[in-house]
């Protein structure tokens, strides 16, 4: 990555930092939702009532709304990444296999992000929703793609330590 022009430099730059903040609100996201309900039941704590529901909203929201604007960036940047820097995949297997994660991973995302996190999104920040909806809202997107964030956690370390070590290349 030493011949990279700066505009390829700078959407490098742009997709670390988008994958830094994905990272950090989806795991901080995933966390406050899990912490709502007791094992895999969902049945929710007793600290969860009608009343203070709200709170836990307004708590979420912003964990919500950051994981997705983040991830749109993050899928944007690297894609600009891509083309800037010119190049070959045939030569690079550390970034064709990142680029296979990355194409693999967004359909299923992009499938949550308006199925669920939209709706939720716009409950929370347009109009009061009771606290049912966001709670049905929270127990149907893990009960569709339950393992799904696991997995895309996971994915995307191997695309952070494929970028930093950078194997399966090719002398041209």
């Amino acid at each position: 990555m030493e011949n990279l022009s700066k505009l390829a430099k700078l959407f490098l730059f742009l997709t670390i930092l988008s994958f830094a903040l994905w990272f950090g609100s989806y795991i901080t996201r995933m966390t406050l939702c899990y912490q709502l309900f007791y094992g895999t039941q969902f049945a929710l704590k007793e600290i969860v009532k009608q009343s203070n529901f709200n709170d836990i909203t307004l708590t979420l929201a912003p964990a919500i709304a950051m994981s997705v604007l983040s991830y749109l960036a993050l899928v944007i940047c690297f894609a600009c990444f891509v083309f800037a820097s010119k190049m070959k995949m045939k030569l690079n297997g550390w970034l064709f296999i990142s680029t296979i994660l990355v194409i693999t991973t967004l359909p299923f995302e992009l499938y949550l992000i308006l199925k669920f996190d939209k709706p939720f999104m716009d409950a929370a920040f347009w109009g009061a929703a009771d606290a049912n909806f966001y709670i049905n809202l929270i127990i149907e997107r893990f009960k569709v793609l339950g393992s799904f964030p696991i997995i895309e956690i996971f994915s995307f370390i191997a695309i952070a330590f494929l970028f930093l070590f950078r194997p399966f290349r090719k002398q041209a």
